[in-house]
């Protein structure tokens, strides 16, 4: 594929900064100086990835794996499979998404955080927990926070592509606290709720009907569980409804601010790029779907959701090769 000038730009300005936060007015500033019009598409793409990454708002943090060769100068990476973990409090992965790229598709597919798979080395557990079980064994060993956090997500990843029969190339851990400030960044989201709902461990407290969600209420939005019809599996369908409606709030107008309020929680590299120019290729907004799950089940850990990777994994197949439904309109 061929580069004209003004992507040209975007990887030096994006290269220079590479290892330390994301400084929008340098991005800006490089691309007003060469066609500007031409270049808000991949602007908009790399706050796409920022604010996507499929409730993957912001990117603390993108951790490649080793094995996987870094990605040529100028390649567009044409099909990408990434693990999103969103972290809350504590180091327990409670966001859990598995997204793919594919030409001008982009599908993400949901892991309930409950749900039960085997952990490599600690035998069956919730997935959620693999992230700090190998984040603990790593610093237990003397390992960094950083090699922590990486040994964490590689153990998720490892779990989770057992679980679903893909190959992940990469994975992105993200600091569920930011979405606040993207929301703000973008004037709110919009949202819409069958019902009055309030769950005081997420300080969530809404009404029924359509209402814009942004700093503190946009995080209990996509954190409250409690109080909800079916729990967990709710605060998913959330997550992608606000994530569709982020995406969408992203304009011209507000794109630097978009940037700058996330700059200081991202570490972009030559991949990330390659991410948004993936992801500006794509046509109808990210696709959405949720693993087939089974019953409640007690485990060590607790009730958890059992799950057949006979029944998850073509079905994963199927839903990154096909058409999924959009995020539904309103939820409970």
């Amino acid at each position: 594929m061929t580069f004209d000038k003004t992507e040209s730009l975007i990887r030096e300005a994006v290269t220079e900064q590479a290892g330390r936060a994301v400084d929008g007015s340098t991005v800006l500033r490089a691309l007003r100086r060469e066609r500007p019009r031409r270049s808000m598409p991949l602007v908009f793409a790399a706050v796409a990835v920022v604010v996507a990454a499929v409730s993957a708002v912001v990117i603390p943090q993108m951790v490649r794996r080793d094995q996987a060769p870094p990605a040529a100068p100028g390649a567009v990476l044409e099909e990408r499979t990434v693990l999103v973990l969103g972290r809350d409090e504590g180091s327990r992965a409670d966001t859990i998404m598995l997204t793919r790229l594919a030409g001008e598709r982009a599908t993400a597919i949901s892991v309930p955080r409950d749900t039960l798979v085997d952990i490599p080395g600690f035998g069956q557990g919730k997935v959620n927990s693999a992230f700090s079980r190998g984040r603990e064994a790593a610093l237990s060993a003397g390992a960094s926070q950083g090699e922590a956090d990486k040994a964490g997500a590689e153990l998720t990843m490892t779990a989770v592509g057992a679980l679903t029969g893909m190959a992940i190339d990469d994975y992105l851990v993200i600091d569920m606290a930011a979405i606040g400030r993207a929301a703000d960044a973008v004037g709110g989201v919009e949202v819409c709720l069958r019902a009055a709902t309030r769950d005081p461990f997420a300080q969530a407290d809404f009404r029924e009907g359509r209402q814009t969600v942004a700093g503190s209420t946009a995080l209990a939005f996509v954190r409250q569980r409690h109080g909800l019809p079916n729990g967990d599996l709710d605060r998913i369908k959330r997550q992608q409804v606000f994530l569709s409606g982020l995406i969408g709030r992203v304009t011209p107008a507000n794109a630097a601010s978009v940037l700058a309020a996330v700059r200081d929680q991202v570490v972009t590299d030559a991949d990330l790029l390659g991410l948004a120019e993936g992801l500006a290729k794509t046509r109808g907004g990210v696709r959405v779907a949720l693993i087939p799950v089974g019953e409640v089940v007690n485990s060590t850990q607790g009730a958890g959701l059992e799950v057949s990777p006979e029944a998850v994994r073509p079905f994963v197949q199927a839903a990154m090769a096909g058409d999924m439904p959009a995020a539904p309109d309103c939820v409970n």
